[in-house]
């Protein structure tokens, strides 16, 4: 039976993802490298194997000292906002180009 998470170990897990969103950074790894976690313990993590490190206080403070993350936020004391700052358009995902596959506009000839 797969362990059951806490709430800061299930944020922790979110938070690739969400930088990635934000372009803060561009793979998984750098964000397990950046905190200086083995990839089978994330993974371990990610997949609930009781045999699985869980993410520390140092973990949480370097997260939130590097990519500006609200530590109140992995705490679970906060369901707002989890970056300290607001996204600028450079930081938003892209909607207009190539990859993009909402609806075309049409365009005048």
């Amino acid at each position: 039976m797969p362990a059951k998470l806490n709430i800061t170990d299930k944020r922790m897990l979110l938070l690739p993802g969400m930088l990635i969103k934000a372009r803060i950074i561009m793979y998984p790894k750098d964000f397990y490298e950046a905190l200086s976690i083995n990839k089978q313990d994330y993974y371990g993590l990610k997949r609930r194997d009781p045999a699985a490190r869980h993410f520390s206080v140092d973990h949480i403070l370097l997260v939130c000292k590097i990519y500006g993350i609200d530590g109140n936020w992995i705490l679970g004391l906060q369901n707002e906002n989890p970056f300290r700052f607001q996204l600028t358009a450079q930081s938003k995902p892209d909607t207009k180009g190539p990859l993009f596959l909402g609806k075309k506009k049409a365009t005048a000839r």
